[in-house]
């Protein structure tokens, strides 16, 4: 029989904060996007829609300056291969309402699509290890969200606030995380890491014994109880 532990409003868990906050500009180190970076210089650049660096011949979006609402980030910008999308590089675009991310990206970085308030559809391929603290906090059009296999590192609230999100799965040879009932655990089940936020409640396998900073950032009522 199931015992309830704790019921009621979650008011001690952390809240997350869905108010834009600004990157950094770098605008004195970009160069016009006819010109190739060389693999020495790690200033920003301009390619098209997108500002990058350049580190170790790889590029890593810092900003994304068009107006697309459905978006394919490219694989290659100034013949460097675009493995990252950095602090930021999305931030507050809430025009982006669907976004394909190439299997050349291993890094989605720390607040990289946060507060896309309109997104309602994200591919993250097998190829990214890393998905950074509030990648996609207050993303609040999100339904779903698949994790792959290749993910090795989760950040603190990745998907915090997203108020419509419904379930986050994790591919079932994923060595680190797992997800139950939509839930997202690390692989052994003893972390709660992200509770989507359209759930009115959640009971917890008895194998929990420790719940992530910001793990549950809804904004109504949820009873939270414990397997016995």
């Amino acid at each position: 029989m199931k015992k309830q532990i704790i019921s009621g409003l979650l008011a001690a868990c952390m809240a997350v904060s869905c108010l834009a906050v600004p990157t950094n500009n770098l605008m004195s180190g970009v160069i016009s996007s006819d010109v190739v970076a060389s693999a020495d210089d790690d200033g920003e650049y301009t390619s098209g829609d997108y500002k990058y660096t350049v580190s170790n011949n790889k590029a890593t979006i810092t900003k994304y300056i068009g107006r697309e609402t459905k978006l394919t980030i490219p694989s290659e910008l100034g013949k460097y291969t675009v493995t990252g999308i950095g602090y930021g590089a999305f931030d507050c675009y809430s025009s982006l309402v669907k976004v394909t991310i190439p299997d050349t990206i291993t890094n989605i970085g720390f607040a990289a699509f946060r507060d896309c308030e309109n997104l309602k559809s994200i591919t993250i391929p097998d190829s990214v290890t890393t998905i950074g603290k509030e990648a996609f906090v207050c993303c609040n059009n999100l339904k779903s969200v698949k994790i792959p296999a290749s993910v090795t590192n989760i950040g603190a609230c990745p998907f915090g606030s997203c108020r419509d999100l419904q379930k986050i799965t994790v591919d079932s040879n994923n060595k680190y995380y797992s997800s139950l009932n939509g839930v997202l655990y690390n692989k052994a089940q003893t972390k709660l890491i992200c509770c989507p936020g359209a759930k009115t409640s959640l009971t917890l396998p008895d194998t929990v014994t420790t719940i992530e900073e910001a793990a549950i950032t809804v904004l109504r009522e949820v009873n939270l109880r414990h397997l016995p």
